[in-house]
């Protein structure tokens, strides 16, 4: 017996070993955000951090493909990654940083950047940045010290 499944064509593509091509999306949905502990081997051990579910919605090769997009919460990485998602999606960046919770980032659409990466001898794509749509520059920062300092949350 053969058994059929309906899969997404992004799915599809990347099980394929195809990785998403490098370059600037301007049409990315936030499907999902969950926060997590960072892995053993990472920087900051057990440390908070955001994992972004983004789907591609612009026409062509890329459409429907999903990458990820993680924001750590730790200082002393002064989180440029969470300072991006937080500004890409309309939210202030100031010193204290107020960090929203996971639902209020998830249906916006936002502008990714897509690099290519070497892990253990294949290449992968991964969300490198992540900006507001319609352009613009990387979000003002409140600075003291020349470090974000996070706020309570």
């Amino acid at each position: 017996m053969v058994r059929t499944l309906n899969i997404d064509a992004g799915v599809a593509a990347e099980a394929s070993g195809n990785p998403i091509p490098e370059g600037w999306y301007e049409d990315v949905l936030i499907e999902d955000v969950t926060e997590k502990p960072s892995g053993p081997t990472s920087k900051n051990p057990g440390q908070p951090v955001y994992h972004v579910r983004l789907r591609i919605n612009d026409e062509g090769e890329a459409k429907g493909r999903v990458l990820f997009f993680y924001a750590s919460f730790h200082p002393a990485d002064n989180p440029v990654s969470l300072i991006q998602l937080i500004g890409a999606t309309g939210h202030p960046v100031a010193s204290p940083l107020a960090v929203p919770d996971p639902p209020e980032f998830i249906g916006q659409t936002v502008r990714v950047n897509v690099k290519h990466e070497t892990y253990n001898g294949e290449v992968r794509a991964r969300a490198d940045r992540i900006k507001a749509q319609g352009g613009g520059t990387k979000p003002a920062v409140g600075r003291t010290s020349g470090r974000v300092k996070l706020g309570a949350r």
